[in-house]
């Protein structure tokens, strides 16, 4: 885009959640030039989905109940229905009877949708307390090397208030066991570091380097059951951690042909899978409690 003189000082990208972020950042750059006005990049759209980038790349740090935000570089403007003058007395009724779950979360409230099918909706963005106990803290490991990051999360449990913090987490693909855990000292120290079973030399090669390493307790629908757990609890994140928050965001239940869903996750997990190896003692604990009673 080049203006026939002067220097391009606004652009509107209307439904912007139809565009990609490459497209976004190429109208950015197009914003340049010496003006006495302020540059402006303006979306304007329906907020569809958390797992889109315009969430990731704009509102994920910050709270989602504002219905404006200004920093100095970012604004932030949440409208809905009731601020839409052009609107009829039945287009009124028609948004305020939604039924639909999905429907009435974006287009009736204005809040940022979840698909249907998200694995994890008890999670969000926010500070971490600094005066956490260390016996409150554990890590846990999913290997990895080519294709496959390697990936750990550090994280704090408060049992009593049901409350997971995700303090640091890594996820890196190339990692030879001896850069592995070095890395893993830099993260946990001397913690406990609940690894994948599935790879017992591994795990015998990081002890011989100074990591605490123990292998997971695989069992019976280990998956499913650990998931449900970290489904019960209250999960909050570091802002650091955004690989976590895109696997949280993106791990879903496959469809069926009848309109639900099966007991089959699907998405990126390795840190979905090290903070599962990590609370294992905790929720296996808790199923053991439960099975006593």
């Amino acid at each position: 885009i080049t203006p026939l003189s002067g220097a391009l000082t606004d652009i509107w990208v209307e439904e912007a959640t139809e565009t990609a972020y490459h497209d976004i950042k190429q109208l950015e750059k197009r914003l340049r030039g010496a003006s006495a006005h302020t540059k402006r990049l303006t979306l304007s759209f329906n907020p569809v989905s958390r797992a889109h980038w315009i969430y990731r790349q704009y509102f994920s740090d910050f709270p989602e109940d504002k219905g404006l935000l200004k920093t100095d570089s970012l604004l932030i403007l949440r409208t809905t229905y009731r601020d839409n003058r052009f609107l009829t007395a039945d287009d009124r009724a028609g948004m305020e009877n939604e039924h639909d779950p999905y429907f009435r979360q974006v287009y009736t409230l204005g809040e940022w949708g979840v698909v249907g099918g998200a694995v994890f909706t008890n999670w969000r963005v926010g500070e971490v307390p600094t005066d956490l106990p260390m016996t409150s803290l554990r890590c846990g490991l999913d290997f990895g090397y080519a294709q496959d990051p390697a990936a750990a999360v550090l994280a704090s449990f408060a049992p009593k208030y049901k409350r997971l913090y995700i303090l640091r987490e890594f996820r890196q693909t190339g990692l030879t066991n001896d850069l592995l855990a070095q890395k893993l000292l830099t993260l946990a120290g001397k913690l406990p570091i609940t690894c994948d079973s599935a790879e017992p030399k591994s795990i015998a090669e990081l002890r011989r380097l100074g990591v605490y390493a123990l292998a997971a307790k695989k069992g019976p629908d280990s998956v499913l059951h650990g998931l449900q757990w970290l489904n019960q609890q209250e999960i909050i994140l570091s802002p650091a951690c955004t690989h976590l928050r895109e696997e949280l965001l993106n791990y879903r239940y496959l469809p069926d042909h009848e309109g639900g869903y099966l007991p089959r996750p699907t998405g990126p997990d390795h840190l979905i899978d090290a903070l599962r190896y990590a609370m294992e003692g905790d929720s296996t604990a808790r199923a053991a409690q439960a099975v006593k009673r």
